[in-house]
């Protein structure tokens, strides 16, 4: 199976498909085409039906089962050829050379379609780690991501699928408060997070850390726990309680996400 690791889609009660798009979700059988590849795939089902006993080979050939089920599913939403037509079209316009605004209008449109969708994550390209010339590095960056949300906003609205989703941003580590000497900030633990959406609560939903008073190893003060964000989401949206997922979630609060 042809795979790139920066759309995870998670449906429930199946494994994660972790695809660019549905055209790179097939298998591929090297130096085979046409008639013969469709007889190579047709006994590849056969042969792949009956589930042997030993853990082994029943994991090989379940994970072999599940590339092609994979696949199957996603061939009716495939491109054919440069001039056919899209079937993950964006009823919008995203911002052009905009990467994020590319693989956001591809979820957008899964979303939309009867997969069963509930889970999806999808990676932000940008100079985010600004050890220099983070004035204008990080507003390049900000830019980007955020022109790319709004138009997945927009994208679900119009397709009429907004209110399923609610959308997580959130930093993969933080930046010390003090700069450096490259007009940039080094790795430290103040990190930020959003959510958007139709049904995402407005407004700012925590204490502003405090410049006054850092910590012994001067980063910002934490005021609100990751974890707490996590289990509020799980609640919340998911509708699971967040202690099935995260351990001694009752210990973290919760801040009201969802309305």
């Amino acid at each position: 199976m042809k795979r790139r690791d920066f759309l995870k889609v998670s449906a429930s009660g199946a494994a994660v498909a972790a695809v660019a798009s549905p055209a790179d979700a097939k298998l591929y059988i090297n130096g085979t085409w046409g008639k013969g590849l469709d007889n190579a795939l047709a006994t590849w089902d056969r042969i792949s039906a009956p589930r042997p006993r030993a853990p082994g080979p029943s994991a090989a050939f379940g994970a072999a089962r599940l590339a092609k089920q994979v696949g199957d599913r996603l061939a009716p939403y495939v491109k054919r050829g440069d001039n056919g037509p899209d079937p993950l079209a964006p009823p919008i316009a995203y911002p052009a050379d905009n990467e994020l605004g590319t693989r956001l209008g591809r979820l957008a449109a899964l979303i939309s379609l009867p997969l069963g969708v509930r889970v999806a994550t999808v990676d932000a390209d940008g100079e985010f780690d600004t050890h220099d010339n983070q004035p204008g590095d990080l507003a390049k960056a900000l830019k980007t991501a955020g022109e790319a949300l709004a138009a997945f906003q927009l994208d679900l609205e119009t397709r009429g699928v907004a209110d399923r989703v609610l959308t997580l941003v959130w930093s993969e580590f933080g930046r010390r408060p003090e700069d450096n000497e490259s007009l940039g900030t080094d790795h430290g633990a103040g990190g930020v997070a959003m959510v958007l959406g139709t049904r995402a609560n407005a407004g700012v939903l925590s204490t502003y850390p405090s410049l006054s008073a850092l910590d012994r190893e001067d980063n910002l003060g934490v005021t609100v726990d990751f974890r707490q964000v996590y289990s509020s989401l799980i609640e919340q949206w998911l509708g699971t309680p967040a202690a099935e997922v995260i351990p001694n979630a009752g210990a973290f609060g919760r801040v009201q996400l969802v309305r």
